[in-house]
C-alpha cells in the first residue's frame, strides 16, 4: 500500500507536487502560529487583568472617605475583621474566601461557570484597620480578546489559499517552458521534422539554458541528418551511373556474341565500371571505420621524415608527369597522432594537388612557436569562393572541368582529411584564387 501510495506521489505533475509541498510547510507554520496566539492571549488577558486588579484596589485604598463599590469593570469591598462593612460582591462570587495576603488569586465558579480574579490589601485608616478587596471578573476583559484568536485562524485560511492559488500559478508559469520542451520533443518525434526549435524568449534562467541547449542539440541532429541523407542519396547517385552501364554493356555484350572485338570493348567498360564501385565501396567503409573511431593513438610521428618518404615515393609519377616540386622541409619535426591517419590525411592532399596542378606543386613543412604548419601548394585552376567551404563535404566536386582526363575522383578525399584532422584536433585552411593557385594548410601541436 506505501508503495502504491510513493508511486501515485511520483506521478503527480511537477508544479502539483511543488505547491503540495510548500503548502505542508506553510499550514504547518500557520499551525504553530495560531497555537502560541492562544497560548499567549490567554497569559496575556491575564497579566492585563491581574495588573489594572492591583492598581485599582490600590487607588481606592488611598482614600478613606472616597470609597467606590464599583468602578471600571471591578467590585470593591471593604471589610472589618471578616465582615463586609462596605461595597457590593458579584453574585457568583464566594465572599467567604480567606483574604489574599496581597496577592493575586484566581476563583472559578463551575456552577454558573465564571471565572474571576481578587486581590486583597490590608489598610490602616484613622477609623481603625480594614481589609479592601478588589474583584474582577475575567469574562469582562476575555470577551474583548476572545476573538483574536479566530480572526487569526481566518486571516491564515485567507492566506494559505491565496498562497497556494497564487504560488501554483507561478510554478505553473515557471514550468511553462518545460512544457514547450516536451511538446517540441513530441512534435520532432511525431513529425521526424529536426528543423523545429524550441521558440523561448531570451532569458537567462535555468529552464531556458536547457532549451537553449535543447535546441543546439536539434541543431546538431539536424545537420546529422541532413548530411545522412545527402550522403545515402550521394551513394545511390553514384551507384546508379556504373550499375546501369554495367547492365547496358552486359546486355549490348550479349547481343555481340559474333564479334569478339565489340565483346571485349564492352567488358572492359564493364570492367571499369566495377572499378569504380569497388573503390566507392572501399571509401563508404573508410569513412564508415573513421565516423565510429573515438580516441586515436598517440604515437610520435617524425612529420618531416614522413613527407619526405611519401614525396620519394610519387617522384617517378611527377618525373613522368612533368610536375616540378619544390621543398622546404625543417628537419625532426614530431607530433603526436595516429601515425596512419595523418599520413592518408597528407597523401589525400599531397594527391589532390597533384591531380589538379598544371606543373608545380610547393611543399613546406615549418615549425612555428609550439606549432607545426605543413603547406601543399600547386598552381591549377584554383577554388571559387563559394566552393571553399563545400570542398570538405562528401562527394562534392566542384566542377568536372577540374578533373583531369583518367583522374575523375568521387570527392571524398577531402571529407577524409577533414574528419581525421579533427580527431587529431588539427586546424585546416584553405587559400586559393580562380586561375592561379590552391594552397592547403594543416596546423598541428608540436611534441
Amino acid at each position: 500500500m506505501n508503495r502504491l501510495k510513493k508511486f501515485r506521489i511520483r506521478e503527480l505533475p511537477i508544479t502539483v507536487s511543488i505547491t503540495m509541498w510548500y503548502s505542508f510547510f506553510i499550514v504547518a507554520l500557520l499551525a504553530i502560529m495560531i497555537s502560541v496566539s492562544f497560548y499567549a492571549t490567554d497569559h496575556l488577558i491575564e497579566n492585563i487583568s491581574e495588573k489594572e486588579l492591583v492598581k485599582s484596589v490600590i487607588k481606592v485604598s488611598s482614600g478613606e472617605d472616597d470609597f467606590k463599590a464599583f468602578d471600571d469593570g471591578i467590585f470593591f469591598i471593604k471589610y472589618r475583621g471578616k465582615r463586609e462593612i462596605e461595597g457590593s460582591v458579584p453574585s457568583a462570587f464566594d465572599s467567604n474566601l480567606s483574604f489574599s495576603n496581597s496577592l493575586v488569586k484566581e476563583y472559578e465558579n463551575n456552577k454558573d461557570n465564571k471565572k474571576y480574579i481578587y486581590y486583597d490589601r490590608y489598610v490602616d485608616y484613622e477609623k481603625g484597620r480594614v481589609w479592601i478587596r478588589g474583584v474582577a471578573p475575567i469574562t469582562s476583559m476575555y470577551n474583548i480578546f476572545r476573538y483574536f484568536p479566530y480572526l487569526i485562524v481566518l486571516f491564515s485560511i485567507l492566506v494559505v489559499l491565496i498562497v497556494i492559488i497564487g504560488g501554483y500559478k507561478i510554478v505553473k508559469k515557471a514550468f511553462k517552458p518545460v512544457r514547450t520542451i516536451t511538446q517540441t520533443a513530441e512534435e520532432i518525434g511525431r513529425s521526424k521534422d529536426f528543423s523545429k526549435r524550441i521558440d523561448l524568449k531570451n532569458r537567462k534562467d535555468e529552464v531556458h539554458n536547457l532549451a537553449r541547449v535543447f535546441n543546439e542539440m536539434l541543431n546538431s541532429l539536424e545537420g546529422t541528418y541532413l548530411r545522412e541523407k545527402q550522403f545515402s542519396s550521394d551513394v545511390s547517385h553514384e551507384l546508379r551511373t556504373p550499375v546501369s552501364v554495367i547492365l547496358a554493356e552486359s546486355q549490348y555484350a550479349q547481343l555481340c556474341e559474333d564479334d569478339k572485338d565489340e565483346m571485349m570493348d564492352s567488358l572492359k567498360v564493364i570492367n571499369r565500371q566495377a572499378e569504380r564501385m569497388k573503390l566507392l565501396i572501399n571509401q563508404i567503409m573508410e569513412i564508415s571505420h573513421i565516423d565510429s573511431i573515438e580516441k586515436i593513438k598517440n604515437e610520435d610521428i617524425n612529420i618531416s621524415k614522413d613527407i619526405e618518404l611519401m614525396l620519394e615515393d610519387y617522384r617517378n609519377y611527377l618525373e613522368i608527369n612533368k610536375i616540378n616540386i619544390i621543398t622546404e622541409i625543417e628537419e625532426d619535426i614530431h607530433i603526436s597522432g595516429d601515425a596512419i591517419l595523418f599520413r592518408r590525411m597528407i597523401s589525400n592532399i599531397l594527391s589532390n594537388a597533384i591531380k589538379f596542378t598544371k606543373d608545380t606543386i610547393k611543399v613546406s613543412v615549418k615549425s612555428i612557436s609550439e606549432y607545426c604548419l605543413i603547406e601543399i601548394e600547386d598552381n591549377g585552376l584554383g577554388i571559387s569562393k563559394e566552393s571553399l567551404d563545400k570542398i570538405w563535404d562528401r562527394f562534392y566536386q566542384e566542377d568536372k572541368s577540374r578533373n583531369k582526363e583518367n583522374n575523375e575522383g568521387l570527392g571524398l578525399g577531402l571529407s577524409f582529411v577533414k574528419e581525421i584532422s579533427k580527431l587529431h584536433k588539427a586546424d585546416l585552411f584553405v587559400e586559393s584564387e580562380v586561375g592561379k593557385y590552391s594552397r592547403f594548410i594543416v596546423k598541428i601541436k608540436k611534441i
